[in-house]
C-alpha cells in the first residue's frame, strides 16, 4: 500500500471514529427541529446560522471531550465542506425536479403544474440516496433509518397537505437528537482518557 493509499485509509477510518461520537446525529436531529420551524413560517435564516453555528459547537465539544480520548487529525478542506455539501445538495434536487417535471409533461401528469410537489418528491429520492452514501461510507447505518424516516414524512406531508407535518418534524428531530446523546454518553464511556480503564461493569 503506498504512502497516499495509507493516508487516505487513516483518514477515512478517523472520520468514521467522529461520526460514532453522535454529535453529527444531534446536529441532524435539530436540523429536523429547525425545519419544523420553516415550514410553519418559511424562516430558512435559522438553517443557515445552524449550519454556522453546528460545526463552532461540535468542534469545541470535541477539543473539550472528544479529542483527549482519540487524538486530533486535521482535515484536508474540512470548513467549507458543509457549504460545498448544501449547495451541491442544491443543485442535484434542481436538475431532479427538473427531469421530473419533464417527464410529468410527457405523461400529461397533474404534477407538472405543482412546481412543489415536484421540489419535494425531488429530495424525497434525494435524501435516502445521499444519507444511504453517508452511511455506507462512515460505516454509520443508522443513517439509511434517518433519510428513509426523512423521506416518509416529506411524501406523507406532500400526500397530506396534513397541518401535523411540522409536529412530526418536531419529534423526529427529538427522538435522532436523543438518539445522538445516547451514542455520544456511550462513546465517552467506551474511550476512556489516556490513564484510565474502560469498565462495562452494569454497577458502575
Amino acid at each position: 500500500m503506498s504512502k497516499s493509499d495509507s493516508m487516505l485509509h487513516f483518514e477515512r477510518n478517523t472520520r468514521r471514529i467522529f461520526v460514532k461520537d453522535g454529535l453529527i446525529d444531534m446536529m441532524l436531529g435539530i436540523f429536523l427541529v429547525l425545519m419544523a420551524i420553516w415550514i410553519v413560517n418559511r424562516y430558512m435564516i435559522f438553517h443557515l446560522v445552524w449550519l454556522i453555528a453546528a460545526q463552532v459547537i461540535i468542534e469545541a465539544i470535541r477539543r473539550k471531550i472528544i479529542y483527549p480520548r482519540v487524538g486530533y487529525v486535521k482535515f484536508r478542506h474540512e470548513t467549507l465542506l458543509p457549504f460545498v455539501l448544501v449547495f451541491a445538495s442544491i443543485a442535484i434536487i434542481a436538475a431532479l425536479a427538473g427531469i421530473i417535471a419533464v417527464i410529468a409533461g410527457l405523461l400529461q401528469s397533474p404534477l407538472r403544474h405543482n412546481t412543489q410537489h415536484i421540489i419535494i418528491l425531488a429530495t424525497v429520492i434525494y435524501v435516502p440516496i445521499i444519507l444511504g452514501a453517508f452511511a455506507y461510507h462512515h460505516k454509520a447505518y443508522r443513517w439509511i433509518a434517518y433519510g428513509i424516516l426523512i423521506a416518509l414524512l416529506m411524501l406523507f406531508g406532500m400526500l397530506t397537505n396534513s397541518a401535523t407535518i411540522p409536529y412530526l418534524f418536531t419529534i423526529t428531530g427529538v427522538i435522532i437528537t436523543a438518539a445522538g446523546a445516547m451514542i455520544f454518553i456511550r462513546f465517552l464511556r467506551d474511550h476512556q482518557p489516556a490513564g484510565k480503564e474502560v469498565s462495562h461493569d452494569p454497577a458502575d
